[in-house]
């Protein structure tokens, strides 16, 4: 069994021969377009989708680069939710060329000078990597989506026996117990109540929020509306949250509370929580920890498990680590989000000063609305 820090050993520039990159060739239009289709579902932070494609001057491998700039929020800081959701990215589009008999070598950070540039992938056609696994991961892909409804509160015997199969596999540690997911729930909704009691965590929500359907399918990205599950009186009201003066004084009389603990509450119906840690503080460990993030979670949906990940609570509290003289957050905030981030590390059994995802998982009705993906050009392509 791999342990997570190796799931990507077989794709990294160490493990690229010379032979490997002689016989690259890039598929055919019509594949490439099926593969960056599927690639595309990837999970980004708000939808933001900060990856940008095209073909190498030698025409043998694809270019894969971060878009910077597209989240400003703390919890991006230096780029690093853009470099997990790349992560998660370079997962897809790994199992969709599967899919289509091509093997992938991932040459992370080819140009010392060009942090941006993440990858260039190589393929290698093969007749031999068609197997049931493989069109399960691909399907999976195709319907993984972010499910915030609540939760069935246990799951089968066979199909809990397979998740802490996978959950081994990749070398997690998780948790089960009811009081403890509730613990952990209530920590990672800090960030919820937060939106009506500081500017910049309500304006990183309403500053990107897509209101109808229209617009949704307008813009293709951004965080859809549908997608929060709200009931219907919280999401008619959060035409008024929009206002930070409104929100600012819900947020003054303990509303930000009651939303933390209805949350919370809703969060922990999952019946297990997978805590994903980040191995390295560097930017291959935010493409590693996506990568291994939708690793697991593809998984789970080839069992028909519902997911949702939660990375706000965890780099709330890396902003504060790394930015001694913030001025985002009070001194108040700075002591809850360090408590609640270390509290719910020690839930888990972790380091308390430990970063990382956690993924809820389990069974749920689908989701009421999926956020569209923008196309990725395929104009360069001959």
């Amino acid at each position: 069994m791999k342990a997570t820090e190796d799931l990507l050993s077989k794709t990294v520039k160490s493990h690229l021969s010379d032979d490997f990159v002689l016989k690259s060739i890039l598929p055919s239009k019509e594949i490439l377009k099926e593969i960056f289709l599927v690639a595309a579902k990837a999970p980004s932070g708000h939808n933001f989708q900060p990856w940008q494609v095209e073909v190498s001057a030698d025409r043998k491998s694809l270019a894969v680069s971060l878009v910077p700039g597209s989240d400003q929020t703390p919890y991006n800081y230096k780029e690093s939710g853009s470099y997990i959701a790349i992560g998660t990215f370079l997962k897809n589009f790994e199992v969709a060329a599967n899919n289509f008999d091509y093997q992938v070598r991932f040459s992370f950070f080819p140009d010392p000078q060009n942090d941006f540039l993440v990858t260039k992938v190589f393929f290698c056609y093969s007749d031999s990597l068609k197997s049931d696994e493989v069109n399960r991961l691909y399907k999976a892909a195709l319907a993984r989506a972010t499910n915030r409804r609540i939760y069935e509160n246990s799951l089968d015997k066979n199909s809990r026996e397979a998740l802490l199969n996978y959950i081994s596999e990749f070398n997690l540690l998780f948790v089960e117990n009811f009081n403890l997911r509730q613990k952990i729930s209530r920590y990672l909704a800090l960030p919820d109540r937060l939106m009506f009691e500081n500017k910049i965590m309500h304006g990183s929500i309403f500053d990107h929020l897509v209101w109808t359907k229209e617009e949704e399918i307008s813009k293709r990205k951004g965080l859809y509306l549908e997608t929060m599950e709200l009931p219907g009186p919280v999401k008619a009201l959060f035409k008024v949250f929009k206002f930070w003066p409104i929100a600012s004084i819900l947020g003054k009389i303990g509303f930000g509370r009651v939303v933390q603990n209805d949350n919370g509450a809703n969060y922990a119906s999952a019946p297990i929580f997978v805590f994903i840690p980040l191995k390295q503080n560097n930017f291959f460990g935010f493409v590693e920890l996506g990568y291994n993030l939708e690793a697991l979670w593809l998984k789970a949906v080839t069992l028909g498990l519902s997911g949702q990940v939660f990375g706000g609570l965890p780099f709330l509290f890396r902003y504060i680590k790394e930015i001694k003289d913030q001025d985002v957050f009070s001194t108040k905030h700075v002591s809850e989000i360090i408590w609640s981030a270390t509290e719910m590390n020690k839930v888990f059994g972790i380091k308390e000063d430990s970063v990382g995802l956690v993924l809820r998982l389990g069974f749920a009705k689908s989701p009421s609305a999926w956020s569209s993906r923008t196309e990725i050009p395929l104009g360069f392509v001959e």
